[in-house]
């Protein structure tokens, strides 16, 4: 009897022993995990998306019945069962609101329509991302006119005014898409401060109306994670996301299109990725001797996932610092002119990394530029949907 209860009472204070030695060795975790700029662990509504480029922005958005037919319900359905959790809906405010007033009015079949759509994502549970795109000269208008950016502000207003009610996990308000004040103002060493002014007052114009929603905030130069991380005084506080979009390298993303900065992506072809110096010289000496030389830098460049994660990992160390959770609202690439899987690997890279650094994604796009994540009719393009680790 002794024996068992000295036993007995061995274990127990073996038990409590380890208690305590886990406990305290795992504090430093707990207090790590707490601290952390973990912005998937805040936001899970925000974990896996896909933007709907062409649904409410784009060509074919005044055309009668498109934004009906753009998706079906089953569409919805599919989207959910894969494994999506929101969609990031750019929209044109020329497209919702008359803006010959000071004070732009909702035209009232093409708000309804918008209505329809972030119920119909609801319902599903899945969030949507409302992304204001202003006209071409929008970005510079509000950084010149008190009238101009009276208007836009007018607009958040009445946005904020109208989805108030749905649950802040279920709509986000994302101020402007790729506001570019590097373009606008390219001389200008006050853009990107012009830019931060701006911004600041779209926010306060949604925080008039509501303080528990979350706003998303972005740079100056295109929503790039340098643009991001060069951000030295962002706005933090409850409720704030940063965007960054990634189509890093450029010249393999864009290959074959018209691009930004050198004008001889868009005649590149079958640029790898990841980049083995002596095969990607091999395929430059296929091109004309200019494309060659102007993208003999990219052959040198040995950009491969490491690239990619060093990438993340600044834009993670930028969040820690400011305490501002990051949210990768756009990340794509062109396939028709990358060598076989090579885009493939290049997607799936992205999402992981993001996902290692546990930022929030949504992928570029659902069906329309780019590399589509679907075919017609919803049928599912694995290209995308297999490295993107949907389960379509």
């Amino acid at each position: 009897m002794k024996t068992r209860r000295n036993r007995l009472f061995f274990l127990h204070s073996l038990a409590l022993g380890l208690l305590v030695f886990l406990s305290i060795n795992h504090l430093p975790v707990l207090a790590q995990t707490t601290n952390s700029m973990c912005s998937i662990c805040r936001h899970p509504a925000l974990a896996k998306g896909v933007n709907m480029y062409n649904w409410f922005m784009g060509p074919t958005i005044f055309n009668q019945g498109h934004q009906k037919a753009f998706v079906t319900d089953s569409q919805i359905l599919q989207m959910k069962n894969a494994g999506i959790t929101h969609v990031r809906i750019p929209i044109y405010a020329g497209f919702l609101a008359n803006f010959k007033t000071p004070t732009p009015t909702f035209i009232d079949a093409r708000i309804q329509l918008l209505d329809n759509a972030i119920a119909r994502m609801n319902k599903q549970s899945i969030a949507v991302v409302l992304s204001l795109v202003g006209n071409k000269n929008a970005p510079h208008d509000m950084a010149t006119s008190v009238s101009v950016l009276n208007t836009y502000e007018s607009l958040w207003g009445s946005l904020a005014s109208r989805y108030k009610n749905i649950p802040p996990n279920r709509i986000y308000f994302e101020v402007m898409n790729e506001p570019a004040y590097n373009v606008v103002f390219p001389k200008d060493p006050n853009g990107p401060a012009m830019w931060d002014r701006v911004q600041r007052r779209l926010l306060q114009s949604i925080r008039a109306v509501t303080q528990k929603h979350y706003v998303i905030l972005t740079s100056y130069d295109w929503d790039t994670i340098g643009a991001v991380t060069q951000i030295s005084n962002p706005v933090t506080g409850p409720n704030i996301l940063y965007t960054v979009h990634f189509y890093e390298p450029v010249a393999f993303v864009y290959q074959g299109l018209q691009s930004f900065g050198d004008p001889n992506i868009q005649q590149a072809r079958l640029l790898p990725y990841p980049v083995e110096p002596f095969q990607c010289n091999e395929t430059l000496k296929k091109l004309p001797e200019s494309v060659a030389k102007s993208l003999a830098y990219y052959c040198y460049s040995r950009y491969s996932v490491a690239n990619v994660d060093s990438r993340f990992k600044a834009l993670h160390a930028w969040a820690q610092k400011h305490q501002v959770p990051v949210y990768l609202g756009e990340f794509g690439a062109y396939n028709q002119f990358a060598p076989a899987g090579n885009t493939e690997q290049w997607v799936k890279d992205v999402r992981q990394i993001s996902e290692k650094y546990r930022i929030p994604w949504a992928y570029w796009d659902y069906k329309a530029d780019f590399t589509p994540m679907v075919k017609v009719e919803g049928v599912a393009n694995p290209k995308v949907t297999v490295p993107l680790g949907l389960h379509y």
